[in-house]
């Protein structure tokens, strides 16, 4: 109760219509009038109240409004004139004491007079805060099987009744009134400072703006002003321990409403729209988490401090430290490979991986082919054989690789292994990452000798798989001996094609089939379909398996945990433990 009370004392009835009348133009929320919050209320899970309702709330000072938009000038205590918009409407904060302390509300809202005509009572949506728990403390919390007995049934309404009428009547009523409120007027003062970096964009109305040729930019700076001169000073007058309360108060009133607290976080790792589209009662804890997310986000801007995220507070108990042992980081919202291993743990590929590399349009064809009809997302970088021009692109793709270790993925590659250079440059990314695991490549390497084809398929196997290309129902025994025969002292993929374009000469149905990604497609189905060479696993199958492995395992260990736990090693290109530190 004392901080509930130091609470009110701090927060001036004044606010926030007094800053919301100055700086109008920066809300990023539509602000909703007594009809618009009913019906957001109703479709985020609380009762179906009417507009009458909603201005009676008001009246009885329940409800506090944001602002106030009259055709007439209104003498009203506790509303303040803060003049008048483009339209001539006057406009009103509203200022008054919320509520005192009545022996019977019933007879208060018998009293009451319908609205005056001309009047808008504007709230923002973080209002609903002040109607779910004004809902919850409406709920009679009678059960279902006590309706069926008539006389149960009335002894607990009579009892729920009375019980509910001595509490309004309470001072606790009104103090708790006036906290949550309050709770929503700072909700509402903080929008406009945290909105952007929680929703990552910037609305204005074109008539509210002087910079027609920049107005995202001409707001932004009216938000960061609007920050520094108002509500930081706020902020830092409040405290750490008492703004922490108060977002532990919207946590746990979030996973009330919907206890589910991480898909809270999955659907705030999505798109930001969800927070406010989202219906029932996940649309209406979304909105009371992100209340809280902003109350954080200022607090830790303004205090300089950081502070646990959402889904770390509310009900349960969770260790200190437990997010940045399974994913990385303590901050999922604010690190995207936290995230994304987040999204992963429960069962979503938030983002790949695995970065594939193979070293001509034949091995990114079979791999893109493959992840495509495996309806898996993954990145294929097709070096085009540049891999061996010497210096610069070994820097190139020394760069490459660097970038997958930021960004926390695995590289698999898959070159031809006849090449000197090839090797050099595969060996000295692999001992590159034995020195430091920060550096080379982390991952799988594969070396394919002579090349990819004779390396992963016999050479009638590749005759096979032409002729299907081509269409083996369409051809004879006599014409696939014809291609056999010129095919048949081929000992690499370069030589294969030479024959196939030699024995194109008597058999035309073979013009235009040659090496590409179409081609590579073919192999991959007839190894997927034949796993096994001469009674071993194909490199090419040995690969995309381990590709699925990385993508798909939910419970793998973290990225960061692999990359200090494993090396690649030089000779074979395999994950081997890694060496202590002092090698």
């Amino acid at each position: 109760m004392d901080e509930n009370n130091t609470f009110i004392d701090l927060l001036r009835p004044s606010l926030p219509g007094a800053w919301i009348a100055e700086h109008l133009r920066i809300w990023q929320m539509n602000f909703l009038n007594a009809s618009e919050l009913a019906s957001f209320g109703k479709s985020r899970g609380l009762a179906s109240y009417s507009t009458k309702d909603i201005i009676q709330f008001w009246q009885l000072g329940l409800l506090k409004a944001d602002l106030l938009r009259s055709c007439r000038k209104l003498s009203q205590i506790g509303l303040i004139y803060r003049g008048t918009d483009r339209y001539g409407r006057h406009i009103y904060s509203d200022e008054r004491q919320l509520p005192r302390r009545l022996r019977s509300w019933k007879n208060a809202q018998k009293n009451l007079k319908p609205l005056r005509e001309g009047i808008d009572l504007l709230f923002h949506p973080f209002r609903y805060y002040v109607l779910y728990h004004i809902n919850k403390e409406l709920d009679l919390h009678i059960s279902k099987m006590q309706m069926l007995y008539q006389d149960g049934f009335t002894r607990v309404l009579d009892w729920s009744l009375s019980s509910f009428n001595r509490w309004m009547s309470s001072e606790q009523f009104t103090s708790n009134i006036r906290k949550w409120n309050n709770i929503a007027s700072l909700s509402v003062i903080t929008e406009p400072c945290t909105y952007l970096r929680i929703f990552n964009s910037i609305r204005y109305d074109p008539t509210e703006i002087s910079d027609h040729s920049n107005g995202a930019e001409e707001i932004h700076r009216h938000m960061v002003s609007y920050w520094e001169h108002n509500v930081k000073e706020l902020y830092q007058r409040l405290g750490v321990e008492l703004l922490e309360k108060i977002r532990q108060d919207l946590c746990y009133d979030t996973q009330s409403l919907e206890p589910n607290r991480w898909i809270h976080t999955l659907l705030c790792l999505g798109d930001s729209r969800l927070r406010i589209e989202l219906e029932g009662n996940l649309g209406g804890a979304l909105l009371l988490r992100t209340m809280a997310e902003m109350l954080r986000r200022a607090t830790e801007e303004a205090i300089t401090t950081l502070l646990r995220e959402e889904d770390e507070l509310g009900t349960g108990w969770l260790p200190k430290g437990v997010k940045e042992t399974l994913y990385g980081s303590n901050r999922i919202l604010d690190d995207q490979q936290a995230g994304g291993a987040f999204a992963r743990k429960h069962g979503l590929n938030y983002k790949p991986r695995v970065h594939v590399y193979g070293e001509g349009k034949t091995e990114c064809g079979a791999f893109s082919g493959f992840f495509k009809m495996m309806g898996m997302f993954i990145p294929v970088t097709n070096l085009h054989g540049l891999i061996k021009e010497g210096k610069s692109m070994s820097k190139f793709f020394s760069d490459y690789l660097q970038s997958d270790i930021k960004a926390q993925m695995y590289s698999l590659v898959m070159i031809d292994g006849d090449l000197e250079d090839n090797v050099r440059i595969m060996e000295s990314a692999a001992k590159s990452n034995q020195r430091s695991e920060d550096e080379g490549i982390f991952g799988r390497f594969f070396l394919s000798k002579p090349d990819f084809e004779f390396d992963n398929f016999e050479l009638e196997e590749l005759e096979e798989v032409l002729w299907r290309w081509v269409d083996e129902e369409n051809l004879t025994q006599a014409e696939r001996d014809q291609l056999h025969a010129h095919v048949k002292h081929a000992t690499g993929s370069t030589e294969f094609f030479r024959g196939v374009k030699r024995a194109a000469q008597v058999l035309p149905q073979l013009v235009g089939y040659d090496k590409g990604e179409q081609w590579g497609e073919e192999l991959m189905k007839f190894a997927w379909e034949y796993p096994l060479k001469q009674g071993r696993r194909r490199s090419l199958i040995e690969a995309v398996q381990l590709v699925m492995y990385w993508e798909k395992v939910i419970d793998m260990e973290p990225y960061e945990v692999s990359r200090k736990s494993y090396m690649v090693n030089p000779r074979t290109g395999e994950l081997i433990a890694r060496r202590s530190s002092n090698m």
